[in-house]
């Protein structure tokens, strides 16, 4: 016996007759409902974001709880929400550099500056990476990025 589910062009059952979608013009669908006009593609966006920052969150807890791993994948998890998680991927990053992953640290850093090339905390990042790397021209060049984008660069020394 196969189940058969109507496509979302089929006529409205009785059942759902309170229920309408209507696409409308920039390519959203809309689902009314009594008269309330609810954007599924927000909501979608909303979710996201929430199950994102869940799982950021879990990943801290887990880091502050001394289990890296457990932590990168709850990370990895925030990036699946959220491919562009900038703070996914700078959490993923440090860890890798604790786990003295350099080259692996280097291809998310990378990352997050194509996203954003004037984050300084990033450069500095990168700096490290590629000093313990002993890729000293690319050590000195990212150094130079970092102080160039930090607000203050004294504030981090004192």
């Amino acid at each position: 016996m196969s189940h058969t589910q109507p496509s979302p062009t089929a006529a409205v059952t009785p059942g759902h007759a309170h229920l309408a979608i209507h696409p409308q013009v920039n390519g959203h669908v809309t689902l009314q409902s009594q008269g309330q006009k609810v954007p599924l593609f927000g909501t979608a966006q909303k979710i996201a974001a929430l199950n994102e920052q869940v799982w950021l969150q879990i990943g801290s807890l887990t880091e502050l709880m001394g289990d890296l791993d457990g932590a990168m994948n709850a990370y990895e998890q925030a990036t699946r929400h959220n491919p562009t998680s900038i703070a996914a991927m700078t959490a993923i990053a440090c860890i890798l550099r604790t786990k003295e992953q350099f080259p692996k640290a280097i291809e998310f850093l990378h990352h997050i500056l194509r996203l954003d090339a004037g984050n300084g905390e990033t450069w500095g990042s990168l700096g490290h990476c590629n000093l313990m790397m002993d890729n000293l021209q690319d050590a000195y060049t990212s150094y130079q990025q970092a102080l160039y984008h930090l607000r203050d660069p004294k504030v981090g020394s004192r």
